[in-house]
């Protein structure tokens, strides 16, 4: 679809690597301890997978919307059904009880988790290579481990830490 971005052996590797990475960073929640697990990870590998696909379609159709745009629509299309289900399994979320740090997590991940990431990717959309871009997104789990480590106190493996490293080898 992207003609002037071919897929080559050294990017192929480079994200084998890096996956084989965030396997390893994620590996203790890969242990499918129930089937509801096995399929909350396929799901997670098809959004991964469609989110990718998304951004090649754009690029290669070169939609011309501004940035913000498309993180408004991408966010608009994303609420509802996140609304419904959260309702549906949660409850009313005015019967929560919210601490500082979960209203500063909530607002971190909606603002600067979402909001203007996706801002920025579709700024850099036709500006970097797809391949590039989309290496960006697997720093994420070994900057997720760093920030609990750091911020939030959590201990992380040995794997985690080599995972890391396959992750910045490939990327």
């Amino acid at each position: 679809m992207l003609p002037d971005e071919p897929l080559q052996l050294p990017k192929l590797l480079g994200v084998l690597l890096a996956l084989g990475g965030v396997t390893l960073i994620c590996g203790r929640l890969l242990g499918f301890n129930s089937p509801l697990a096995f399929w909350g990870g396929v799901a997670v590998v098809v959004g991964a997978a469609s989110a990718a696909y998304a951004n090649v379609l754009v690029k290669a159709r070169s939609i011309q919307l501004a940035p913000a745009m498309l993180a408004a629509w991408q966010m608009v299309f994303g609420i509802a059904p996140l609304l419904v289900l959260g309702l549906a399994v949660d409850g009313n979320p005015a019967r929560f009880h919210w601490t500082r740090t979960s209203v500063f997590c909530l607002l971190y991940l909606a603002v600067i988790g979402s909001a203007l990431t996706f801002r920025l990717l579709y700024w850099l959309l036709p500006r970097m290579t797809v391949a590039r871009l989309q290496a960006i997104s697997l720093i994420t789990p070994p900057g997720a481990v760093a920030l609990g480590w750091a911020m939030g106190g959590e201990t992380f493996s040995l794997w985690s830490l080599l995972g890391g490293c396959l992750v910045l080898a490939g990327v």
